[in-house]
């Protein structure tokens, strides 16, 4: 799965509640940032994502080739094309990168051999038919609300021609066409609140837990349906992918849990499951496969039960839970009027505790060779500091201040913060 976004404009201030609302509902997404404890960021943040799931309408009674295409748009949407068996397990994802902007994808399956040869009488019209083998496609969204339709065909014994059931016999098979149209599909947004950045050395952990009840914001213990998750951790403007939990199987009950590492100079290789402080990582909770079974203790399609999946648009709400190491923080205006104060505030702390009270941190404009030192004052009590300016222009400012080599960082920095002026 290759990803590929816009980085926001992380909010750094010590508390920050952002509301996102929903065309056609009165319930509303929410993002609350706090430092729960020294050098540590909290962010919870309470939406919903949409999963599609369709069932073959005809048993597959043929071997041959199995042909999808999913096409989405706009196409620098993200979606992800599964093809399941009746087990539940993924046969086949998509061939391509989404990454590319090419607004498709598709998925090729060769069916070597038929399991379920039963033949069946209609009791109407007395006609016969192969039961065939069930499959199922699944469309995961990952990038906010967009578009998608599918299309594609799959291989069925043509009895007709006097060869009976056989289903090897290439002079005996036809291709069932399949097709669904244009419907849109909810998924978890790009940027902000899903990019969040590390600053200092430490672990950061996601948690995912559902499903919630969006109007007490408490997790529901007996849900209608078990569901499946994915969840990803995307480091870098590369997306290079640091965490990937597929969860098929795994975590049909929540909640849902990864430890990220951040390390100086970690080298964000793809088997690795660490970053670096102050790059953007990027995390996507996605509901992969709902259940229509309605009794939550019940045993999921993934072990080979006949548990079926929830076919359909299926709209889940969830929160997810990012903590993440972050010592010196920086808070400020995002646009002011040329000549007016520009104030920072913030907290530092170091090695699990406030600062002492004295100790300096600078605020810096940054340059294309560095950080240009504007400003030092010294940090009170509860590591709180305050920084005022007088900018004439439009500038991209960052904190730092000694930081600890043996435990961290010789220097630590805040995340960057571009201001604008104006007249």
């Amino acid at each position: 799965m290759g990803k590929t976004g816009k980085h926001a404009l992380l909010l750094t201030a010590v508390v920050v509640v952002i509301v996102f609302a929903f065309a056609a509902t009165a319930l509303a997404a929410t993002v609350t940032n706090v430092q729960s404890k020294p050098g540590q960021t909290t962010r919870t943040i309470v939406d919903k994502t949409q999963v599609a799931v369709y069932k073959l309408p005809l048993g597959v009674t043929h071997t041959g080739y199995m042909h999808f295409e999913l096409q989405f748009k706009p196409n620098w949407a993200d979606f992800d094309l599964y093809l399941l068996n009746s087990d539940g397990d993924s046969l086949a994802e998509p061939e391509g990168y989404l990454g590319t902007f090419s607004g498709k994808e598709v998925v090729d399956y060769k069916v070597t051999n038929i399991v379920n040869q039963t033949i069946e009488t209609d009791p109407y019209s007395g006609e016969q038919h192969m039961v065939g083998d069930t499959y199922y496609l699944v469309v995961v969204a990952f990038n906010e609300r967009a578009q998608f339709k599918l299309w594609g065909y799959y291989p069925q014994v043509d009895y007709s021609y006097g060869l009976g059931w056989d289903t090897r016999n290439q002079w005996n098979v036809y291709y069932q066409g399949f097709s669904k149209g244009w419907r849109y599909l909810n998924g978890p947004a790009y940027g902000y609140p899903f990019d969040f950045r590390p600053t200092s050395v430490g672990d950061a952990t996601v948690t995912l837990d559902w499903p919630l009840d969006p109007t007490t914001g408490q997790i529901n213990p007996t849900p209608a349906f078990a569901s499946n998750w994915e969840s990803y951790v995307y480091a870098g403007s590369n997306w290079v992918a640091v965490l990937e939990d597929y969860g098929h199987g795994t975590n049909w009950t929540p909640p849902l849990a990864d430890t990220l590492h951040i390390v100086e100079g970690a080298p964000l290789q793809s088997d690795t499951n660490t970053s670096r402080p102050g790059m953007i990582d990027h995390f996507v909770p996605s509901l992969y496969l709902p259940s229509s079974t309605t009794d939550p203790v019940g045993t999921p399609l993934a072990d080979g039960s006949s548990v079926p999946p929830r076919l359909g648009i299926t709209t889940l709400w969830y929160k997810a839970t990012l903590v993440y190491p972050e010592n010196l923080r920086m808070s400020c205006a995002s646009s002011i009027k040329r000549g007016s104060p520009l104030v920072f505030r913030g907290t530092y702390a170091l090695n699990g505790a406030w600062a002492a009270p004295g100790t300096k941190v600078t605020i810096n404009k940054v340059t294309a060779t560095g950080l240009k030192p504007v400003k030092t004052v010294t940090v009170g009590a509860n590591g709180k500091w305050t920084v005022t300016v007088y900018p004439t222009k439009t500038f991209t400012w960052q904190a730092s201040a000694p930081g600890d080599a043996t435990t961290g960082l010789a220097v630590e920095k805040s995340a960057p913060k571009r201001v604008y002026v104006h007249w």
